[in-house]
């Protein structure tokens, strides 16, 4: 019995509990974006070290030399702005983590057919009380020729406030979310996606 892909996305919702443009796809039908993510996978952010982690996913064996496993490649573009409402000190500095799986999407055994990708970097101030991370974020995973399930792309990042004014350096503040089910792009393209967050 196959489940719908919403519930295939409750279990990430529950990940985010640290400090709390889609294109159509071309292996399978096009989801519609959720608010949810799969069942049994599970994101935690490790404010400290700056890592979001993923958990509960398992990975299809990808076949050996051979031809049904075609390479799948493209680039996805993250960008988190960061509204600063909190009163840091000075010298504070902002740092961003992303994630993706994506793939093949399987909710009857919880495999997944692709890859995840991280990203961290520090973020970059673009006026008063705000700054921006940006990562391209390249990939390239072997896909099954004819996906006999779902396929989609599930992004989670992260943000943190780091003060460096003592000894030792001190995360002031964190947020971590966990984007809904979106559309897996085309092969060869590049997909760019935009998130808010306030620290």
């Amino acid at each position: 019995m196959r489940f719908p892909p919403t519930l295939f996305a409750l279990a990430l919702c529950a990940a985010s509990l640290t400090t709390a443009q889609a294109q159509n796809a071309t292996l399978a039908p096009p989801h519609t974006r959720t608010n949810q993510a799969p069942t049994g996978m599970i994101f935690s952010y490790d404010a400290e070290h700056g890592m979001i982690n993923a958990n509960g996913m398992q990975n299809k064996p990808t076949p050996m030399a051979s031809t049904s496993a075609p390479s799948f490649t493209g680039t996805v573009n993250v960008t988190i702005n960061i509204k600063i409402a909190s009163n840091f000190r000075p010298g504070t500095l902002y740092h961003c983590s992303a994630s993706f799986v994506g793939g093949e999407l399987d909710t009857d055994s919880g495999l997944v057919a692709g890859g995840l990708e991280t990203a961290n970097g520090f973020a970059r101030r673009t006026g008063a009380g705000t700054a921006t991370c940006t990562f391209t974020i390249p990939f390239a995973w072997s896909l099954p020729s004819a996906p006999s399930t779902d396929t989609g792309l599930v992004i989670a990042f992260g943000a943190r406030a780091v003060d460096f004014s003592g000894k030792e350096k001190e995360v002031s503040r964190s947020t971590f979310q966990v984007d809904g089910i979106q559309n897996l792009p085309s092969d060869a393209s590049t997909s760019s996606f935009v998130f808010d967050v306030t620290l």
